[in-house]
């Protein structure tokens, strides 16, 4: 069953004795859309602790009660890892320039040394993304901005991202609508973009996303091959002009 990310955000982790604490996001990989990571908020029972949950532990959500069951225990999951031991790529560079700015008025003019520049690079996984972070980013084509990024949706099953939710701008589609994860090409964290390779002509006819077509099993797929055919030369042809 899939789902929006944005309506699990806050989801109750149903421990094996009981609830702790709730969702705050979700780490996934930007290739596979596989979920690595639940970040899961542990609130009264340790306030300002966060730890990583990994899929493999969780039961099929609730939707009723808005949890997420889980094999582990309270204790074992307040003992689970800290978001620390695998961060998003964003918060790898974020750290980075912290510390580049930390550093950096030290530097004078009168010092004989270059202006110092920062040189991002990533120290733990280059292809880890978190749904919070992304959510809002600026989604741009080859002939610009198109809109932004207003939620993902989640393959609850496989736990793995199937779609990414686009908000248009409202001059080129009147609705939301979604694509493929694998249809971003590029992830700008500086100025929260992504760029995607389908053309602005294939919103045209691209299935409208409402939150009541997530009950349908057949809605993922229709969207996929929707994109599928936006490669075929017929296809292109007799739409890009219009």
């Amino acid at each position: 069953m899939i789902r929006s990310a944005k309506s699990m955000l806050g989801y109750r982790l149903a421990a094996s004795d009981g609830t702790v604490g709730h969702v705050r996001d979700f780490y996934f990989d930007e290739q596979s859309g596989e979920i690595r990571h639940l970040l899961v908020d542990l609130g009264w029972h340790l306030p300002g602790r966060k730890v990583l949950i990994d899929p493999p532990l969780l039961g099929s959500p609730d939707w009723v009660h808005r949890t997420i069951p889980t094999v582990m225990t309270r204790e074992a999951v307040r003992h689970s890892p800290k978001p620390g031991t695998d961060k998003p790529v964003f918060r790898q560079l974020q750290e980075q320039m912290r510390n580049f700015y930390e550093w950096a008025p030290h530097w004078t003019p009168l010092s004989g040394e270059p202006e110092p520049q920062p040189e991002l690079s990533l120290s733990g996984d280059a292809r880890l993304r978190s749904v919070h972070h992304l959510t809002g980013y600026k989604v741009e084509t080859n002939a610009g901005p198109i809109g932004h990024i207003a939620d993902f949706v989640i393959d609850c099953g496989k736990w793995r991202i199937a779609l990414c939710v686009l908000d248009p701008d409202r001059a080129i589609l009147s609705h939301q609508c979604s694509f493929p994860l694998g249809q971003i090409e590029l992830f700008d964290w500086e100025n929260r973009r992504l760029r995607v390779g389908f053309e602005n002509w294939a919103l045209t006819d691209c299935p409208e996303h409402r939150l009541v077509d997530l009950d349908d099993p057949s809605y993922e797929q229709r969207v996929r091959e929707y994109y599928t055919r936006c490669t075929e030369p017929a296809y292109i042809s007799t739409h890009k002009d219009r």
